[in-house]
């Protein structure tokens, strides 16, 4: 069935024909999952559930794509009267309930099976590439917001087969069609690369933090740089620090929160919470700004000098260091150590981030009746630092390279994900 028409903004060169807009009943056919097989571990029908026979699918191993695992099947004769609900391969299926929308195509090499209650499948005509659909109904707004559209007043918390027999797609040649999934493949593949890359240097530096720090008790770590041999000594955070305070001793609601903004103009600083800042890194495209004139009235808890930031509620254990050359104000969950030289601060940040540090934030956790922790507290951080500088100095440098390695790979998925989400965008129509 034709409909309106169309072209996209972006097309591999030599298509020219138009698009056209059809209507699911058009191009495929839905089955929805038997009801008289619920999800797993559900009181529904247990007694289908038996140790060996048919194979009953589920989000839990249709959406992970791990078709293997899962262990719930039903007898061969209960699958002969649930035969309409079978997943054929190459069959698209969707998930009702949960992770509404997910998407996954049957493989041939698949044990046989039959989908539970919470699955669509889509069976599709010829002239269609699954893998296609898949990509719209996934990744593609166009679906994405007609599902919205169509579920206006829906009671259930979750998407119907009705409304999947309303959807509209746009579609091409399947020539077309083959050359959009050859390409979101090829990108996504690339994007999954990046990612394993960097888990991978997420592991290093997890690995390195556990070694090159001092366990529990100890005072020399396994992993050391030659030459270095003498047992490192213990400080408190406090001796390293001119200042650790945190907003206190002013009625936050009528002082500041009035004269916090929306939006950043010269004359206001970023007004920094927990959640912009762990590492090294620190948003200063942040949700509040605050007048500096207003801001100059509490120096102590502006970020105007080298400083370790510490989340003293909700994310406790997020350290940051905040060594930028602009100014900014502290939130209120947030606690500030100032300190005394510069270049304690990546050993100190690398000290808190590692299994050591952590054993302290979690200490302080277990004994407390909600998760905040104090300035005292803080104040009362041991830390366990190499006598000489130089072992200090290379230690930091070491795993900041770590952290540098890490930050390329965020920001490469990160531009990976713009240039997927604009081709998604400009691709279809």
């Amino acid at each position: 069935m034709n409909k309106l028409k169309a072209i996209p903004a972006i097309r591999f060169k030599g298509f020219t024909d138009d698009w056209e807009r059809r209507k699911v009943t058009d191009l495929l056919k839905t089955t929805k999952g038997s009801m008289k097989i619920g999800p797993f571990g559900s009181a529904l029908k247990k007694e289908y559930y038996v140790n060996t026979g048919v194979k009953v699918y589920a989000q839990e191993n249709i959406f992970e794509e791990d078709f293997t695992i899962g262990d719930y099947y039903i007898t061969p004769a209960k699958y002969e009267e649930l035969k309409s609900c079978e997943l054929r391969p190459g069959d698209l299926v969707i998930s009702m309930m949960g992770t509404i929308g997910a998407c996954a195509i049957f493989p041939s090499n698949a044990e046989k099976g039959i989908m539970n209650s919470h699955l669509l499948r889509l069976q599709f005509k010829d002239g269609i590439i699954p893998e296609f659909i898949k990509l719209l109904l996934q990744d593609s707004e166009l679906i994405k917001n007609q599902i919205n559209r169509l579920s206006v007043g829906s009671i259930m918390n979750g998407l119907s087969s009705s409304v999947v027999q309303k959807l509209v797609f746009p579609m091409t040649s399947i020539d077309e069609q083959k050359r959009i999934v050859h390409f979101f493949g090829l990108l996504n593949h690339i994007i999954i690369l990046h990612q394993r890359k960097l888990e991978l240097q997420k592991r290093i530096k997890e690995y390195f933090l556990q070694n090159m720090f001092p366990a529990k008790g100890e005072n020399v770590p396994k992993l050391r740089f030659k030459g270095f041999t003498d047992a490192w000594k213990h400080c408190k955070l406090d001796n390293l620090c001119e200042l650790i305070t945190k907003q206190t001793g002013f009625d936050y609601s009528k002082t500041i929160k009035p004269m916090l903004v929306r939006k950043k103009e010269t004359d206001t600083y970023p007004f920094i919470q927990n959640k912009d800042f762990t590492g090294n890194k620190i948003n200063l495209n942040t949700d509040f700004y605050i007048p500096i004139k207003i801001a100059e009235k509490f120096p102590k808890i502006t970020l105007d000098k080298p400083s370790i930031l510490i989340s003293i509620s909700g994310r406790i254990g997020n350290v940051g260091f905040y060594k930028l050359k602009e100014k900014s104000f502290i939130g209120g969950a947030v606690g500030i150590c100032k300190l005394k030289n510069e270049n304690d601060g990546e050993f100190i940040l690398q000290e808190l981030e590692s299994e050591y540090g952590q054993y302290y934030f979690k200490s302080l956790i277990k004994a407390s009746s909600h998760a905040n922790i104090t300035v005292e507290d803080i104040r009362n951080i041991e830390l366990i630092m190499p006598t000489s500088r130089e072992e200090n100095a290379k230690i930091s440098t070491f795993l900041l390279k770590i952290d540098r390695l890490i930050t390329i790979h965020q920001r490469k998925i990160e531009q990976l994900q713009s240039i997927k989400k604009f081709m998604l965008q400009n691709m279809f129509c």
